[in-house]
């Protein structure tokens, strides 16, 4: 927000309209990039849906702008990148950052499921790790 709308945190929510998020939508796309501007979107959908939540009464003007179409960006570790991706884990000063890596590679777990990992969850009779609430609710 401080990057792209830094003359909007002194705004009453009321005083903002669809057309000008719908503008400050599209300019960011052009100067910023789509997903930042969808990013951005998101954001202040986000604030006007919480401020609704919490009582206010007005309407959330970002809500049915349409996003950009976004293409889904699936990068995985190509075999013969694996060995300097272990080198460099190898070296990593930060201890948690290189377990938390190899946690996600070695699980394929989504990052918040290892973040949110309890030793409870782990039975190491099995060796097995059950990730209590998954995001698409199986388990």
């Amino acid at each position: 927000m401080k990057k792209v709308l830094p003359h909007w945190s002194s705004r009453l929510l009321s005083s903002v309209t669809r057309s000008e998020i719908q503008n400050m939508h599209e300019q960011i796309g052009k100067e910023y990039g789509k997903y930042e501007a969808n990013r951005v979107l998101s954001y202040i959908c986000a604030i006007y849906n919480k401020a609704i939540s919490w009582g206010w009464e007005g309407t959330n003007p970002a809500a049915g702008i349409q996003k950009f179409k976004e293409q889904k960006r699936d990068r995985f570790i190509l075999h013969d990148e694996l060995p300097k991706f272990m080198e460099a884990l190898e070296v990593e000063p930060n201890r948690d950052m290189r377990d938390f890596f190899l946690m996600c590679l070695y699980t394929g777990a989504r990052k918040s499921s290892v973040l949110s990992m309890r030793w409870k969850d782990i039975d190491f009779s099995i060796k097995e790790w059950r990730i209590p609430d998954t995001k698409n609710g199986n388990r």
